[in-house]
């Protein structure tokens, strides 16, 4: 049991990974020109990071192209129900959210709001599943 409970832990740290990989290759521009810098617009969320899955809670960073407000708005996974997480209320370039008060082994999804926009993962949100050890 203690085996399968790992297996799960990291095949969800691999998942989140890729998925947040996908997300921040989603501003890369194809054809002829790709090696050509991009300039995002201002408050577009990008270099998305789960930097910490814990039983009990989650921390994720991102940055933004400008002083932007940008926070979490996240919920478990097919629920209606949702809540918000911000460790600071200020505009930066630089953003991380501490989310606590979730519970062992359940699944959430996770979206960046900024500057008043919601922003996913191409369609999807960020997915976390918090171990259930």
């Amino acid at each position: 049991m203690k085996m399968r409970t790992n297996n799960i832990l990291l095949v969800a740290i691999g998942v989140n990974i890729l998925l947040l990989l996908g997300f921040s290759a989603i501003f890369i521009r194809e054809g002829a020109e790709a090696n050509e810098e991009v300039e995002l617009p201002r408050c577009v969320p990008y270099d998305v990071k789960t930097i910490a899955i814990r039983e009990e809670n989650v921390t994720i960073q991102w940055k933004t192209n400008g002083d932007c407000v940008s926070y979490l708005q996240y919920n478990e996974f097919a629920s209606d129900t949702s809540k918000i997480s911000g460790d600071s209320w200020a505009p930066s370039v630089d953003h991380e959210s501490y989310v606590d008060g979730l519970e062992r082994g359940k699944v959430y999804q996770f979206y960046i709001i900024s500057d008043g926009k919601l922003y996913d993962d191409s369609g999807e949100a960020i997915i976390v599943e918090t171990p259930s050890f």
